[in-house]
């Protein structure tokens, strides 16, 4: 129970794309691993709001990264550090509800990525906060519920996938990290 089936129903299409090609079926982690790897890198390459040179500095930095070894086991490692960096990158650019789901769908194969998911809530409010106050003259707690309220909540629908990890696991296994 340390991982969800996150991992295993992503691996599904290279399964069945294996058996097509009449491949070895148990290549379906090792590809898995790779695509998701390379979508990462893709995600940063086309995504990351920064300068040309800066993406570029992030792209040599993520392919040095130590996790590359680990493509060839049948494990969901790769597969959740390609989770965080598309939410890392989709953080940077602000795009808070992107990042939650990222992070999100990464916490089902393992909790501690919550606190990520924590983080991004943090920077989620401190930025509605600085855009309120750039609108109006004063702080009004109330008025500032009442126009984030829809943002908000489309932010924690993102969370999702997390929350219905920790139920199964609290119904399934008494405790919503069964680890």
């Amino acid at each position: 129970p340390y991982y969800f089936g996150t991992y295993s129903a992503a691996c599904i299409p290279a399964k069945v794309l294996l058996k097509l090609l009449g491949g070895s079926q148990s290549r379906a982690f090792p590809l898995t691993n790779i695509a998701s790897w390379i979508a990462a890198l893709l995600v940063t390459f086309f995504f990351l709001k920064r300068s040309r040179r800066t993406v570029l500095i992030t792209l040599l930095l993520l392919m040095c990264a130590p996790i590359f070894p680990y493509y060839f086991w049948p494990s969901a490692e790769m597969f959740l550090y390609a989770l965080v960096t598309c939410g890392a990158v989709f953080l940077v650019n602000q795009q808070f509800k992107l990042s939650a789901l990222f992070i999100s769908v990464a916490g089902t194969l393992n909790a501690t990525v919550m606190a990520f998911g924590f983080f991004v809530i943090i920077l989620f409010v401190y930025q509605s906060v600085v855009v309120f106050k750039k609108v109006h003259d004063r702080f009004r707690p109330v008025i500032f519920v009442k126009e984030n309220v829809k943002r908000t909540l489309l932010l924690a629908a993102c969370y999702i996938p997390f929350v219905v990890v920790a139920i199964f696991n609290t119904v399934e296994y008494g405790g919503p990290v069964p680890q």
